[in-house]
């Protein structure tokens, strides 16, 4: 009974962390960056229902973490090489929304993970 306590837990836990990423777009190219301690960029195929454009921003996070850090590393090495990356984020609060009609840095998608797509 413990085994089986303790498998459910494991099982509880993996399923919870996978709801960070609860969004996902892939192989899109970065674009319009900007920012300082949060950053902000756009995508060249944003998904719709998921994300708002903000002047052609779609994605925000927290530059000052050490995640922030290690995304922003994966961001410019994106941008720098020319490559298209994976992302992972929290869905936008005013989705397929722009900046004329109610998307504003607060409601903008939270990325959550970036990756380098292989070439």
């Amino acid at each position: 009974m413990k085994y089986l306590k303790s498998k459910l837990l494991v099982l509880s836990l993996t399923l919870l962390s996978f709801s960070t990423f609860a969004n996902y777009v892939g192989q899109v190219t970065p674009q319009k960056i900007y920012g300082a301690e949060t950053i902000r960029f756009g995508v060249d195929e944003p998904p719709a229902g998921k994300v708002c454009d903000y002047f052609g921003r779609h994605y925000q996070f927290n530059a000052t973490t050490e995640a922030g850090k290690n995304m922003l590393s994966i961001l410019l090495a994106a941008e720098m090489s020319n490559r298209k990356v994976d992302i992972w984020f929290t869905a936008s609060a005013a989705p397929d929304t722009n900046h004329e009609n109610g998307c504003v840095p607060t409601t903008m998608a939270i990325l959550t993970a970036i990756g380098l797509v292989d070439e």
